[in-house]
């Protein structure tokens, strides 16, 4: 029994990994800042959905799929221009390479948010979650940004 608790013992005090730092590090890998949603035109069942995706780590992260809580689904898109025409393409995986930022913005990579639930975007933020092949996810409350009557930008409310 003695023989017992001292291997537990120096099992315990020798481990070289902590499992819950561990974990705690690779989710602080990525980092979202500046989300918000585009406030949806009357009768429009679409909307979308932009921000910045850092990635502070020392490994390439492989996103590949994203929910949001307040609609049916949400899609990686990206604008391209092909012979003078601007064109949207759905984009399956994304790679955030370490130290860079990944732009979703108007007019070039975004997220496409479908059937969003427009009374529950006037009371509350969306909780969006990023999910990566190698990073764990990211989450992040996303505010609706509704368009100023004054000017032609955008603010949050």
């Amino acid at each position: 029994m003695v023989r017992f608790l001292c291997v537990g013992l120096w099992l315990f005090l020798y481990t070289p990994c902590d499992p819950v730092a561990a974990a705690s590090d690779r989710l602080q890998t990525l980092q979202i800042s500046q989300a918000y949603l585009r406030q949806m035109p009357p009768g429009q069942s679409v909307t979308s959905a932009y921000l910045v995706l850092s990635n502070r780590g020392d490994a390439v992260c492989t996103l590949v799929d994203a929910v949001i809580d307040l609609a049916d689904r949400i899609e990686f898109h990206r604008h391209t221009y092909v012979d003078g025409v601007m064109r949207m393409r759905r984009v399956d995986q994304l790679l955030v390479a370490p130290g860079e930022d990944l732009i979703f913005q108007p007019g070039g990579l975004h997220m496409m948010v479908f059937n969003p639930d427009r009374i529950a975007l006037k009371k509350r933020p969306a909780k969006l979650t990023l999910r990566t092949l190698n990073c764990g996810e990211v989450v992040t409350a996303i505010p609706l940004r509704h368009r100023s009557k004054k000017t032609t930008g955008w603010r949050n409310k």
